[in-house]
């Protein structure tokens, strides 16, 4: 596996970087987000852009808001997530305009890592969808840009293999940084997650994000004896996943597991 190096943050086997994630519903909300963070530690930052409120200006909204977040933290990575309402996203954009927005975002390469769900490339609408993200991540490497690929299950933890499985195939399809994000129903989904991101850094040629949600799934977060992720993430404010630890909380417990 070889690390990822994208500005200040390394991405690598059991790198455990943290990663604030905004959640504001304006570009005035994002603005106050981005004073509390002043003087945090941290290695990346994510907006979840899908918690922005609709509006006929949500493209110039979103192009503002990535420039206040480059401005105010100009050297950490910055990870453009709009998630997919199947996936947990927060809003019902229509397909074709959320592909509409992330090409604008990549073809002004306004992002350092652009987040794209799974769900595009395996459960597509049409081929037509299927092609365009296709060439939308060809386009994104072209320009420097790393992409995510993410998948989420917010009922189950599937067995092992097919965790593995999912993890080899957005390698395959083109990923810098491969992620999986499954629910804990009892403990040894847990155990079961954390042992498939262990074997997963054997085999993978790219670094890989694989949490566990809920509140069994805690532990995924900050183990570094027991899992192998690159990334873990802390909410400025509300989680937007089951689970999330504070970012204070969150950093003493990363410090507990590294004494």
């Amino acid at each position: 596996m070889k690390a990822l190096k994208i500005g200040e943050a390394i991405f690598d086997d059991g790198s455990f970087n943290i990663c604030v994630t905004l959640t504001p519903g304006t570009v005035e909300e994002l603005r106050r987000d981005l004073k509390t963070l002043r003087g945090k530690e941290f290695s990346i930052i994510e907006w979840r852009a899908d918690y922005l409120l609709l509006t006929a200006r949500l493209s110039e909204e979103i192009e503002t808001g990535i420039r206040l977040i480059k401005e105010a933290v100009p050297e950490k990575p910055l990870i453009f997530t709009y998630r997919w309402k199947e996936e947990g996203g927060q809003t019902s954009l229509d397909p074709k305009e959320l592909l509409r927005i992330r090409r604008v975002v990549v073809k002004q390469n306004l992002a350092d890592i652009l987040d794209i769900e799974m769900h595009w490339f395996r459960s597509a609408q049409n081929e037509e969808n299927l092609d365009a993200y296709f060439a939308l991540v060809a386009q994104a490497k072209e320009l420097g840009m790393s992409v995510l690929l993410s998948w989420h299950d917010f009922q189950k933890t599937p067995d092992e293999e097919s965790l593995l499985r999912i993890l080899r195939t957005q390698e395959k399809l083109g990923a810098d940084i491969a992620k999986i994000a499954v629910f804990a129903v009892v403990k040894n989904d847990r155990e079961r997650l954390m042992t498939a991101s262990r074997n997963g850094a054997q085999s993978l040629g790219i670094p890989h994000i694989a949490l566990s949600m809920g509140d069994l799934g805690k532990r995924s977060r900050y183990d570094k004896k027991s899992s192998m992720t690159c990334v873990t993430f802390a909410p400025v404010h509300n989680p937007s996943a089951p689970g999330q630890l504070t970012l204070d909380e969150l950093k003493e417990r990363l410090n507990e597991e590294s004494e």
